[in-house]
């Protein structure tokens, strides 16, 4: 007697399921932030506090400037010069100080 399936076996379904829960993964749980990096150069290097910090071009001032913009896993790096200031790391960030 020869038997056949009603339905043929088109789907492998562990393969499937795996899928379905990668995709409800990271449909239902939020992305990791990516960390920013700060810039910070001595005023006579072109720093300036009322900049942005995203860029070399557009570096603050003083750490501590950068240290107020920062969220989250973010870097500062900072160019070589003196910075006579006290930086306050705050305890809820993961924040790295980079010199250069």
């Amino acid at each position: 007697m020869n038997y056949r399936k009603p339905f043929p076996n088109i789907l492998n379904v562990p393969a499937v399921l795996s899928i379905c829960s990668v995709l409800l993964y990271f449909t239902i749980l939020p992305f990791p932030a990516w960390a920013t990096d700060y810039f910070v150069k001595t005023p006579a290097n072109g720093g300036n506090n009322a900049n942005s910090g995203l860029d070399w071009a557009n570096a603050k001032a003083t750490i501590g400037a950068a240290m107020e913009t920062v969220n989250g896993d973010d870097n500062i790096k900072v160019a070589a010069g003196t910075y006579n200031e006290k930086i306050v790391f705050p305890g809820y960030n993961n924040i790295a100080l980079r010199g250069g």
